[in-house]
């Protein structure tokens, strides 16, 4: 909703990203892509967040922009939020 409200235009789900982590190979799948901002987003709780393969993802892909948002920079952006519920919708 708050994308919409900002009138950014997105795609989510857009494709996946191939990275290496520990020998293995594993798939990245981002929420989504804000054009403007040429970015790929995750949106992540801190205690889920795994700096080593946000790591492994641009060492694989450094022509891609990938911004991990958190609660706290939600907030910032002007995201509201329902307490019992997460996210307004």
């Amino acid at each position: 909703k708050w994308l919409d409200e900002m009138d950014l235009e997105f795609t989510c789900h857009r494709g996946y990203f191939q990275y290496f982590l520990n020998n293995k190979e594993k798939y990245w799948y981002p929420d989504f892509f804000i054009n403007s901002w040429k970015s790929y987003i995750d949106v992540k709780c801190r205690h889920f967040y795994i700096p080593e393969k946000f790591e492994a993802l641009r060492v694989c892909n450094p022509n891609i922009n990938i911004i991990v948002l958190f609660k706290d920079d939600l907030i910032k952006l002007g995201v509201s939020f329902d307490k019992t519920k997460g996210l307004k919708q």
